[in-house]
């Protein structure tokens, strides 16, 4: 499948924020984004399209289909970007066997994992990474998930939560996963 990057979609990180990742070379990923999926290509498609919009373009998305999925499949191949793997398995294994798989073939010293249901903002792997690798100094949190009240009922999800609401001024709200050990 040919496949090519839409320099529109992936405006490069501010290297302010996070200079020595913001220079990863394209050939080795900063971060390895895996999505295990089973026949939703419809919100896959969204899953993944929000990945490859990231403001911080060093990144992979390791998607694993998991079991036959001709409709994902077919899917996957309107997407053309390099930075798109599929993997296929021949028989359903379940979601972890999946993110073991795509763990497993990632090239990223950082790893996130998405659910094939889910989005993500804009700018979420740059602002993560910037305080992955600055921690947080006294007074503040690294929590592991977005969560918006903006009403009585909390709500979870970008429609929930508006950029410009944000419930936990204090608070960094982060879900980027753990650093990929090398041998």
């Amino acid at each position: 499948m040919n496949r090519t990057l839409d320099p529109a979609l992936t405006p490069g990180p501010d290297p302010a924020i996070a200079p020595d990742l913001a220079a990863t070379p394209a050939a080795t990923p900063a971060v390895s984004v895996i999505i295990p999926t089973l026949n939703r290509p419809a919100l896959l498609l969204a899953a993944v399209r929000s990945v490859l919009a990231q403001t911080f373009p060093s990144l992979e998305v390791i998607v694993v289909v998991d079991g036959p999925d001709t409709a994902t499949a077919a899917a996957l191949a309107s997407l053309e970007d390099p930075r798109l793997r599929v993997m296929v398995h021949a028989e359903n294994q379940g979601a972890a066997a999946s993110r073991s798989h795509g763990l497993a073939v990632a090239n990223g010293d950082w790893v996130a994992y998405l659910d094939d249901d889910d989005v993500w903002m804009p700018t979420k792997l740059e602002q993560q990474l910037a305080i992955a690798t600055n921690p947080p100094t006294a007074g503040q949190s690294l929590a592991v998930s977005r969560r918006c009240a903006t009403t009585t009922t909390a709500k979870f999800g970008p429609a929930a939560c508006p950029l410009s609401v944000n419930p936990f001024p204090n608070i960094y709200l982060c879900a980027i996963a753990s650093s990929k050990a090398r041998a």
